[in-house]
């Protein structure tokens, strides 16, 4: 019994003598290689990856140049090249989409291609140059990032999580986003259409929406900033976070809260459980601004004029600009106040509305300079 105990104790002592060994002997090689591909016809772009990164540059030129930057775990330098050879760039062009993918086109069984992606033996990444007029459409693999700058078509991404970093993106068609785990920045950019984002941020920095832009969120925050047009924003608990805005501003959310500066325009505002906090330079028309069981604060330019319609059920509503009363008050109260209900004119009546409805928290409306 002993003796067959040493026997298994010396073959494990072996086995995992060798795995060391394997482990330590597994190198890392690269191979980078350049296609130009001409295009027949102006159609839509598409692109399938799951190896690697994703980098693609607009540019004026009538054909894809596509560069793929290879990388192998192997044990030689010999198993690495047998390896590369069956990487392949494999592109089809039919009337309707010219469509591009990195293969394994010979030789490769799907258990072993499953296994090297699984275990990051096999990585590619793409590095794409295409004319900045065609439509695009990316399907990313998972975990991993899409770089695409200087695009003029329809933009439409597909991924499940990773980081996609888009700028200069200047098209009067829309863009697509729908990647719940991913965290976006878009910059530099006149763009409409949706962005779905999950649990990471999104983040947007000098970004006309030339139509309404909506982006989508359960947790990840929403960061603005000088950012112009009509913006949606919809969020699970993800809060809004805003400088610089002008035009419109739409936020609805279940528990996240809105923190909105230097706003120029008009802003509508829902939460359940999240604070409201609104710092404008100027207001257009409106702000209506809602909030179940937290605090609403707004702060308006000193020289405001226009109809104040606050309520706060349970909390205290408190104005820091003199007021006359609008209906239900005597005419002559003025100054700050602590009642649930104003419905006052500030000023002049100008047709610009400051609406704040808070059911279990208080309604502040400050005049900038005083302070809090």
């Amino acid at each position: 019994m002993l003796k067959a105990k040493c026997l298994w104790l010396n073959i494990l002592l072996i086995l995992l003598n060798c795995s060391a060994f394997g482990a330590a002997d597994i190198q890392t090689f690269r191979e980078e290689t350049t296609e130009d591909l001409p295009l027949k016809r102006e159609v839509p772009l598409a692109i399938d990856h799951n190896l690697g990164n994703i980098t693609i540059q607009g540019w004026v030129q009538d054909r894809v140049r596509v560069t793929l930057k290879k990388r192998i775990l192997a044990h030689t330098e010999a198993e690495a090249n047998e390896s590369f050879k069956k990487l392949d760039l494999i592109s089809l062009e039919t009337a309707h989409s010219f469509e591009l993918r990195v293969g394994h086109a010979r030789g490769v069984d799907l258990v072993r291609k499953l296994r090297d992606e699984k275990q990051n033996m096999v990585a590619v990444d793409l590095e794409i140059k295409a004319p900045y007029e065609l439509d695009l459409t990316v399907l990313l693999g998972d975990t991993r990032a899409l770089v695409l700058q200087q695009w003029k078509g329809k933009v439409s991404v597909i991924g499940k999580n990773g980081k996609l970093e888009l700028s200069r993106i200047n098209t009067k068609k829309t863009i697509q986003i729908s990647c719940p785990g991913c965290a976006v920045e878009l910059s530099d950019s006149e763009v409409s259409g949706h962005i779905l984002t999950g649990t990471q941020n999104a983040s947007l920095h000098k970004v006309n929406a030339v139509r309404d832009l909506l982006l989508d969120s359960s947790s990840g925050e929403i960061q603005l900033a000088d950012t112009t047009g009509k913006i949606d924003v919809h969020t699970v608990s993800g809060r809004l976070n805003s400088n610089s805005h002008t035009g419109e501003l739409d936020f609805q959310s279940e528990d996240g809260g809105a923190f909105v500066t230097n706003l120029v325009g008009n802003m509508e505002a829902s939460t359940r459980t999240g604070q409201i906090m609104v710092d404008a330079d100027e207001v257009r028309r409106f702000l209506h601004l809602d909030a179940e069981k937290s605090d609403i604060q707004v702060t308006l330019p000193n020289k405001f004029e226009g109809l104040i319609d606050l309520l706060s059920l349970i909390g205290e509503t408190v104005v820091q600009f003199p007021y006359e009363q609008n209906r239900t008050l005597r005419s002559d109260d003025y100054g700050p106040v602590t009642l649930g209900k104003v419905d006052g004119i500030i000023g002049a009546r100008t047709g610009v509305l400051v609406h704040a409805l808070s059911k279990q928290g208080g309604v502040r409306v400050l005049r900038k300079g005083l302070g809090k």
